[in-house]
């Protein structure tokens, strides 16, 4: 009888250490996962919402700029800037984007020059050639925005950039709507899991004050 409830008591032991490691460890990871999760299925939902309206400015957020030339993803933000534009919806175009780590011109002068060429006005594109990340690019545009009496805005940038991209607009206080790209560089599904993955993981730092 003894070593039976000597075993028995070993048991609940082992049970109550495994229920401590599953609280410390397996409960907030799985928390954790789920969380990430939902970021990921909010983020995809938002990707096909899209402002019709007008705004006083499209604030275009930087990509990478290949010497002279936006890359692939920037050019698609930049054509799709134009279009507000030349369709009437935007009065202004706020380009974002400093030197990339290679040198050579800011993503906003680059994205400037190409606007011109795509039949946009130069007095009508402002530039804001300092900013490397999705944060500041909003912080610096709403500055340049209250300079020049620009109210409102359109954000423009690929579908799945948006719900994080608003967020942080909304935060900063600007009067801000999404506008994605209505074509993307990341054309096959494998490009936009990995995109989506990764903001997932932005989306769920920023949530959590990590990163901004």
């Amino acid at each position: 009888m003894r070593r039976g409830a000597e075993q028995g008591k070993k048991r609940r032991k082992r049970k109550l250490r495994w229920g401590r490691v599953f609280l410390v460890i397996f409960l907030p990871v799985g928390i954790l996962g789920l969380a990430y999760i939902y970021q990921c299925w909010d983020i995809w939902r938002f990707s096909k919402e899209s402002a019709k309206g007008n705004a006083d400015a499209a604030v275009v957020l930087g990509a990478a700029a290949w010497g002279p030339k936006p890359s692939p993803v920037f050019a698609a933000r930049l054509d799709h800037a134009a279009d507000m534009y030349l369709d009437g919806r935007v009065k202004k175009i706020i380009v974002t984007g400093g030197v990339g780590r290679l040198g050579g011109p800011s993503e906003a002068e680059v994205g400037k020059r190409y606007l011109a060429r795509h039949g946009v006005d130069a007095v009508d594109v402002i530039e804001e050639n300092q900013s490397r990340r999705t944060f500041d690019n909003l912080l610096n545009a709403e500055r340049l925005m209250e300079e020049a009496n620009l109210d409102n805005c359109m954000v423009v940038s690929d579908p799945l950039h948006m719900k994080r991209s608003i967020v942080m607009a909304k935060v900063l206080g600007i009067k801000a709507e999404s506008s994605p790209t209505h074509t993307s560089a990341y054309k096959s599904q494998s490009e936009k899991l990995k995109f989506l993955m990764r903001e997932g993981w932005f989306m769920l730092g920023y949530r959590m004050g990590l990163v901004r």
